[in-house]
């Protein structure tokens, strides 16, 4: 009986640590949209500019930092991964 509760344990740590990882990767992979978004929004204004248009992101990073995980009940669980806003995770252009 020990030993049984000893590997639900051991399972339940592995889980939990499975979870985290997860949860780290999910964010790295938002920050990294956001970075993209906004360095298109930068093109577009460019663009735009050269055109003699007025540009169509005066703020591009004004209104795009998606913060809806802190709103999530797993937010009070995960509180500490999200605290980070760097990411070394870089999408294709």
């Amino acid at each position: 009986m020990s030993e049984q509760v000893h590997t639900d344990v051991l399972d339940d740590s592995i889980i939990d640590q499975q979870r985290q990882e997860l949860m780290c990767l999910i964010w790295s992979y938002t920050l990294a949209l956001e970075k993209y978004v906004v360095n298109l929004r930068h093109q577009i204004n460019t663009l735009t500019a050269q055109q003699g248009l007025q540009s169509r992101y005066p703020d591009p990073e004004s209104d795009f930092r998606v913060r809806y995980f802190r709103d999530l009940p797993a937010c009070q669980e995960f509180s500490s991964l999200l605290e980070n806003d760097k990411t070394d995770l870089v999408l294709p252009d």
